[in-house]
């Protein structure tokens, strides 16, 4: 049963890249490029900035685009996570892949 389980959740992920790109914080390292010293300080970083500007800003690591474009991935993600406050179109969203 945990073999199965394991397959069912992971089995995707292994085959297509990430699945559930569900942010922590404002700097998202999903390929594992960044150590946690440096996600900590960018990520202390745009908070700080966030505070002083109103601007919010998000960043994305990932080691794939699952066959989009960069245009079509970033747009969706931006969408999905809600970038910025909707009435001000405040927000920015970096992607790297």
């Amino acid at each position: 049963m945990k073999r199965l389980m394991f397959l069912l959740v992971f089995l995707p992920q292994l085959l297509f890249g990430q699945t559930d790109l569900t942010p922590n914080g404002w700097v998202n390292d999903y390929a594992s490029i960044l150590n946690q010293d440096e996600i900590q300080k960018l990520n202390s970083k745009i908070s700080s900035f966030e505070k002083q500007t109103d601007i919010e800003i998000a960043v994305a690591v990932v080691s794939t685009l699952n066959d989009k474009d960069i245009e079509t991935f970033s747009n969706e993600l931006f969408k999905k996570w809600g970038v910025g406050k909707k009435d001000r179109n405040n927000g920015l969203l970096v992607v790297i892949a």
